[in-house]
């Protein structure tokens, strides 16, 4: 385990590097610091007391990952570096200087080349690594995409709707941004005109990153009320007088596949590009956690009149926007640096080069000898990994009567079974430990008695990520790949998407009187996904006159099956069809 710190640990992006970072398989957070108005705190996110952001503070560190902000970031970033520690910085202080990469870890991992065999034993000094601003990083992962295809672009313009949190805590006050726009953020247009520049550039040239990136780029930056997620509008031309079509669009937006991801680093999104093909999509509130965060959702991609094509985008700005970046970019350094196979790129390093395996990530000049890590070490490390990969894979497969019912948390990702001490998380553990629950006791968890406040179901439909977030914090669970197996579906898609595209048309089609008359087997699908509160997912494109008539339809269904016959309902789905009429039964009792 590499030893490493969180630099600015009590502000949005410093609470999320302590999320990410926690239970890492490659990281150990030793250290938290932030300003002497918060040190001698203790930080509830890591346990750890809260220093002031000295380096004397972090010897034992190899790295420290920093969410300070730009107004001190730079010297206290320098001086982490000069007494030979590793910084992956989120501040914008240092994104620009010709030798300091600013790296994408979903674009442009081969910037990082530049550190192979870096010693900060030999140079004396630690290196300095810069993710870009939030809104620029959700821009070019579509735009390498577009650009390793169908080569060079032109000229774009951008419009960006940029959540409150990326103003950072106590952010916009509440009277300036409920129930309006923000048509200003300052610094953000001209980051997201320049930094893709370099980005998108060849890398190093004679010693410095090259800006000859010749595309041209006019952006708008706005704020919106929204928590998380940058939702970035975007229209461009291409070099090419033959212009792809919104299709070969899409089919490049879906193959695009990053090195990280082929590396296995632990962080890497299954897909870094998540296609919506709805009208309507994608939308901050839903997809803002697809690949836990990691991946950017595009939709409407469509030609432009004035341009060639146009489409909209989201990215978690707190995720891979910030922390997120910073934390796959030192995984990559961790797994890409020492593990590239030749053919990756053209200027690689050898996997057993020992010289950059015992001098870089896993060793400093501080001599406190902590943190320390020999390639074997890292070997076992990521082949256990390998098989948790495998492992997480198995148990993904899930029936598409578990999707609709969103089953839970599995048995095997309990670690260690002793009482946390807190009255929510020992009930969860206790229900994940026990043995399999009938279909009817899942619908009756997934309604969540939400009309009985005394009933610990209320309290778990309330509170339910939350759990799952406290036991994996906690070591009780592991995650699957860091992938929450939660009670929605935004943070839990199906390997193939389509099959539940299909299935959503099918539930759509079912309760607005489409096609011919259901099957008794999707009547139940609809009634029990009505039950367990995840209709209202495959209602979102509807209008409000559709959605009524929706749910009316729903209910004619509970009380047409209900006044059956036992005879009439046979047919394989009485059982799940019970579990739901229970649900409403004791709803109606107690009403």
């Amino acid at each position: 385990m590499i030893q490493v710190g969180i630099l600015g640990i009590t502000g949005t992006v410093g609470q999320r590097f302590a999320q990410l970072l926690s239970n890492h398989p490659q990281f150990k957070v030793v250290a938290v610091g932030a300003s002497e108005r918060s040190a001698g705190r203790v930080n509830a996110d890591t346990g750890l007391t809260i220093t002031t952001c000295d380096p004397a503070h972090f010897k034992s560190c190899v790295v420290v990952f920093s969410a300070l902000d730009s107004s001190v970031a730079g010297d206290i970033e320098g001086k982490f570096a000069s007494a030979g520690i590793h910084v992956l910085s989120n501040a914008r202080n240092y994104r620009m200087e010709e030798t300091v990469p600013l790296v994408v870890p979903l674009v442009n991992t081969s910037h990082l080349d530049m550190l192979k065999g870096y010693s900060a034993a030999n140079s004396g000094k630690g290196f300095i690594v810069t993710n870009a601003n939030c809104s620029s990083t959700g821009l070019v992962v579509p735009l390498k995409a577009l650009l390793d295809k169908f080569g060079p672009i032109d000229q774009l313009h951008v419009t960006t709707q940029q959540a409150i949190s990326g103003a950072g805590y106590p952010g916009v006050a509440s009277l300036d941004i409920l129930e309006n726009v923000v048509p200003f953020i300052s610094g953000e247009e001209e980051k997201m005109e320049t930094e893709p520049l370099k980005i998108l550039g060849p890398g190093l040239v004679d010693g410095k990153f090259a800006f000859d990136q010749d595309m041209r780029i006019s952006a708008t930056c706005t704020r919106v009320p929204v928590i998380d997620g940058h939702t970035i509008h975007v229209s461009l031309r291409f070099k090419t007088p033959n212009k792809p079509t919104p299709a070969e669009i899409n089919a490049c937006f879906s193959s695009y596949k990053c090195e990280a991801q082929t590396l296995g680093c632990p962080s890497a999104p299954s897909r870094s590009i998540i296609v919506r093909t709805e009208d309507n999509r994608p939308q901050p509130r839903v997809d803002r956690d697809a690949e836990r965060g990691f991946a950017v959702s595009v939709g409407r991609v469509r030609e432009c009149k004035l341009l060639d094509v146009k489409f909209t985008l989201l990215v978690h700005n707190t995720v891979l926007g910030a922390a997120g970046s910073s934390v796959l970019n030192a995984e990559w350094m961790m797994s890409g640096l020492t593990q590239r196979k030749r053919n990756v790129a053209s200027d690689v390093l050898d996997e057993h080069d020992d010289n950059y395996n015992n001098s870089n990530l896993s060793s400093n000049n501080n001599g406190g000898g902590a943190g320390s890590s020999t390639a074997v070490d890292r070997d076992r490390d990521e082949k256990d990994d390998d098989g948790d990969d495998k492992q997480g894979k198995r148990a993904n497969k899930l029936t598409l009567m578990e999707e609709i019912l969103l089953m839970g948390l599995k048995d095997s990702q309990v670690i260690d079974d002793r009482s946390t001490g807190e009255v929510l998380l020992d009930e969860a553990l206790r229900m994940i430990k026990t043995d399999s629950q009938s279909i009817a006791s899942w619908i009756d968890l997934m309604s969540g008695e939400t009309w009985n406040l005394m009933s610990f179901n209320y309290q778990l439909k309330q509170v339910r990520e939350r759990i799952a977030k406290g036991l994996v914090d906690k070591g009780v669970l592991r995650t699957e790949k860091r992938n929450f197996i939660l009670f929605d579906m935004a943070t839990h898609p199906v390997a193939d998407y389509s099959v539940k595209e299909q299935l959503v048309q099918k539930t759509v089609d079912c309760l607005l009187g489409r096609g011919s008359a259901p099957s008794k087997q999707l009547v139940a699908m609809c009634c029990a996904a009505y039950a367990a509160n995840v209709l209202e997912n495959a209602l979102v494109g509807l209008n409000h006159v559709q959605r009524e008539q929706a749910f009316t339809k729903v209910d004619e269904m509970l009380q047409a099956w209900a006044s059956m016959g036992e005879k009439a309902k046979a047919g394989g789905c009485d059982d799940v069809m019970a579990g739901v009429l229970s649900v409403y039964t004791k709803m109606d009792s107690l009403l």
